[in-house]
Parts: C-alpha cells; structure tokens; sequence
C-alpha cells in the first residue's frame, strides 16, 4: 500500500509541474498570435489548470497526508518545511492563481469581441505568471526537502571521536 501511495503523490507531482510546463509552452506560443488564437490558449490553460493542475496538486497533498499519518508524523523539520509549503501552495493556487488565469481568460475573450488587447489581460497574466512561478519553486523547495530530509544534528552526531 506504502508503494501505491508513493506512486499517486510522484503521478500528482507529474500533472501538477507537468502541466504547468505546458501552460508556459502554449502561452510562449500565443504571445504574438491573433486574437482567437490567444483567447483559444487562455481557454486551454483555464481548463487544464481546472482539471489538471489542481487535481495534480489536491492528489500530492492527500497522498503526502497520507503518507505522514500512516509514517513518522511530523517529528521530522523536513515534513513540517514540506507541509508549510504544500499549505502555501494550495493558498497561492486557489486564490491568486485560479482567479488570475479566469480574469486573463475572460479579458482575453472580451479582446476577441473588441478587436483589441484588454490591458486588463496583460495584468492578470503577470499576476498568474508570478504566482506560478512561487509556486514551482515552492514545489522545488519541497521536492528537496524530501530527497535530502535534512534533520538537525544532534549533540551525538556532532561529536568527534577521540
């Protein structure tokens, strides 16, 4: 069991940094298109980072959970860094990030309808941007928190031998 939970929070891992490597990709790809052509990718990210990102994420979070009630608890710094982070995470998506990517994806509409770039588009991409660019380095943060599971030393460990 130990095992399927590992590999639900590495698959969370992958559709949550997954995907926000190929938001970045289309939004790289969009930058200078048409109009349609911007709001047709804001529509992709909106919708991926609904069905994808967020479930990758609530997936680490539950398995990460999980794996800590049923392990060591939180006796260890490097799962209380990793819990703080994932807490941080899940804020910064829910209520910077998803609201920036709806605001950029109905500005981006609203410019299809207009016949020119809303400048409210533009701020809400930066705010998105921004937030999701803490939040990989968040997730990175954690990640090696994990591999390396720093712990303090304790007087015995620090002592040489004679």
């Amino acid at each position: 069991m130990d095992k399927a939970i590992k590999f639900l929070h590495l698959v969370g891992m992958a559709l949550f940094l997954g995907s926000i490597a190929v938001f970045t990709l289309i939004s790289e790809l969009i930058k200078d298109s048409t109009l349609p052509d911007l709001a047709f990718g804001r529509a992709i990210t909106s919708s991926g980072i609904a069905y994808i990102t967020l479930p990758g994420l609530w997936l680490v979070v539950a398995s990460g959970l999980f794996m800590v009630l049923r392990g060591r608890g939180l006796s260890e710094a490097w799962l209380k860094l990793k819990l703080a982070l994932a807490f941080l995470i899940v804020l910064n998506a829910h209520f910077i990030i998803v609201p920036a990517a709806n605001r950029a994806l109905a500005a981006a509409t609203a410019s299809v309808e207009a016949g020119s770039l809303s400048p409210v588009f533009r701020k809400a991409l930066l705010t998105e941007s921004a937030a999701g660019g803490i939040n990989v380095a968040m997730a990175l943060a954690a990640m090696i928190a994990g591999v390396v599971k720093f712990r303090r030393k304790r007087q015995k460990d620090t002592e040489t031998p004679k």
